[in-house]
């Protein structure tokens, strides 16, 4: 059977000319290439996609708190949202009372040792002044002694031989007047008729005779010391005496020279092994203390830096494992958004100090920002590479919270 010409029974569809010419046109601007720039004109720049990037708003500073001994929480001093300073004590175990009474003792054994060592230097100072007390007295001893050693070796001159008996002489004469005196006076006494007696009585004359008596005995002892100062420079100097003279000499010396070590020890300070052994004491004591006091750390949980109080998850009576955090503290005054979504083709654009945006969906603000610091490391996720980056916020709105999303916009 003979095939039907379909092109033959179905009517064919002109186009008006100007139709045609119409997309001919149209055609050809399509094709044509862009328009070379004028002469010396630049081209246009195309502004560059700003680079957005996901973060979390964290405090710059946060601690996680826990105990360095295990033990039960006898006392928790804080609660969620105080603020606490440097130093204050925020949660006491229960063997701290022991590890107190442990500090005391040490304590009193570091006052103890530096007392010890404090009253040793102390006598030791006491002890120089009064050996250099004897020192001089010693001095003026032995000076005494060798004079009298020196006049005992010494000749006497003539001039000391005429001069004792010069005096010896003078002292007889005085003797024997005092005895002519004292006889006269006994002849009055026995005389009743003698005028005398019209201005005296019996008392006056037997006081009279008394106190005379009493200058003639005075007499006859100057002239024995004179007739015997005169014998010693006559006659040779007693072996005996220049002897025992020489000896205290001697002994005097040694004396002087005993000291005068001991002032040159004592002006050193203590006694070397004395000291050694009280300034061994009480450093042992210190470390003690020390060591006692590092314990009674221990038995606390105690705030490293100002700061607020973010969650306590422990109460009085409780059990707490070392090292299991249980307090959390953080600077709220301060802020930072982290995010660890850079892209590697990114990182190479961005540099700490830059200026950024960061925008708070929750809030529906944005805040300047400046990128602090950017990770050296990276992290690989499902094949990509990121890196970490640290914005620090310039301004701070009170609505912020930790945790909260923040979008980190760089324009390169």
């Amino acid at each position: 059977m003979r095939q039907m010409d379909v092109s033959a029974s179905r009517p064919v569809r002109r186009w008006p000319a100007a139709l045609l010419l119409a997309a001919l046109l149209a055609l050809a601007c399509w094709l044509r290439p862009a328009a070379a720039p004028a002469q010396g004109q630049a081209p246009q720049a195309q502004p560059e996609a700003a680079l957005l990037v996901e973060g979390r708003l964290v405090p710059r500073q946060d601690l996680s708190l826990a105990a360095a001994i295990p033990g039960r929480a006898a006392r928790v001093l804080v609660r969620e949202g105080q603020v606490v300073a440097a130093g204050d004590v925020l949660v006491e175990l229960d063997s701290y009372p022991q590890f107190e009474a442990q500090v005391s003792a040490a304590e009193l054994e570091v006052a103890l040792a530096r007392q010890a060592l404090k009253d040793l230097q102390q006598k030791a100072a006491v002890e120089l002044a009064e050996t250099q007390v004897e020192l001089e007295q010693a001095r003026k001893d032995l000076a005494l002694h060798e004079d009298l050693y020196a006049s005992l070796v010494r000749p006497p001159s003539q001039q000391q031989i005429e001069q004792a008996r010069s005096n010896l002489m003078m002292a007889e004469k005085r003797l024997e007047r005092a005895r002519e005196d004292l006889a006269k006076t006994q002849k009055y006494y026995n005389n009743k008729n003698h005028f005398l007696w019209m201005f005296m009585n019996a008392r006056q004359f037997k006081l009279r005779i008394t106190q005379q008596e009493g200058h003639i005995a005075e007499l006859e002892r100057l002239v024995s010391d004179r007739k015997e100062k005169l014998d010693d420079l006559l006659s040779p100097p007693d072996e005996i005496d220049v002897a025992m003279a020489a000896a205290q000499v001697e002994v005097l010396n040694a004396r002087v020279a005993d000291l005068e070590r001991r002032v040159e020890e004592l002006s050193a300070g203590p006694d070397p092994d004395e000291l050694e052994l009280a300034q061994k004491r009480l450093e042992k004591a210190e470390a003690g203390l020390a060591a006692a006091q590092a314990a009674l750390r221990q038995a606390q949980i105690i705030a490293p830096a100002a700061g607020r109080v973010v969650s306590v998850n422990v109460k009085a009576g409780e059990w707490m494992p070392a090292g299991e955090p249980r307090i959390v503290l953080a600077d709220l005054e301060h802020w930072e958004v982290r995010s660890d979504e850079v892209p590697e083709r990114d990182v190479v654009l961005l540099q700490p100090g830059q200026a950024v945006q960061l925008r708070f969906p929750a809030l529906g603000v944005t805040l300047p920002g400046r990128i602090e610091r950017l990770d050296l490391g990276y992290q690989e996720v499902d094949g990509d590479v990121y890196y970490g980056m640290e914005v620090d916020l310039e301004e701070v709105d009170p609505r912020l919270r930790w945790g909260m999303t923040a979008e980190i916009e760089v324009v390169p």
